[in-house]
This record gives structure tokens, sequence and C-alpha cells, in this order.
């Protein structure tokens, strides 16, 4: 469970790199994130392009890698099949707590 009064979009671009994401990724989440927050179910290439200057094909390739990175989930619920971002947000908490508890050690 990651705590509200950490801001995702803080985290991603704090972590990004290090995370081995690519600024075209980077990009390609941020809007996942704001259709997500509009309440769309299931983001996909061709929906995404309509918000990008992206191909559709080029947003399926990063999508593909996304989900490879496992960064990014499509799961069905009640018949409807919904697009996630829950695994990246798990990632960069685990990153986040660990580097606070790598400054707690450093500090004492």
């Amino acid at each position: 469970m990651i705590p509200d009064a950490l801001d995702f979009r803080f985290l991603l671009i704090n972590y990004y790199k290090k995370m081995g994401l690519n600024e075209k990724e980077l990009a390609v989440i941020f809007v996942t994130d704001y259709l997500i927050q509009e309440k769309n179910d299931l983001i996909t290439g061709d929906i995404l392009s309509l918000k990008m200057n992206f191909s559709a094909k080029e947003i399926d390739d990063i999508l593909v890698n996304l989900l490879h990175k496992g960064y990014l989930e499509y799961n069905t619920d009640q018949q409807t099949m919904r697009t996630t971002l829950n695994p990246l947000r798990q990632r960069l908490y685990q990153e986040f707590q660990i580097e606070m508890s790598n400054e707690a050690k450093q500090s004492s």
C-alpha cells in the first residue's frame, strides 16, 4: 500500500532513470495515469495516440515494453478489463523506502 502523501509523479520523476525507463515511456506513463484518473478503464495505444504525438504503433511498442518490465498491467474485474499502473507505483514506493533507509543509516 502506497501512502497518499507520496506523490506518484514526484516519485516517478525522481526514479524513472534508475528504474530503466526512458522519456518516451515516461510520457506514456504520465498520459496513461491521467486517463486512469479520468475514470478510463482500458488504455490502449489508439486512445493514447489521440492525446500524444506518437503513432499508435509506437505507443503499442512502448506499452509492450512497460508490460514486459512489469510496470503496467491489464486486469479483468467483473468482466471489465482495466489498465493499472499499480506495479509501477509499488516499485516506486520500494525505491523510495530503500533510499530513505539508506539515508537514515548514513545519518546514524
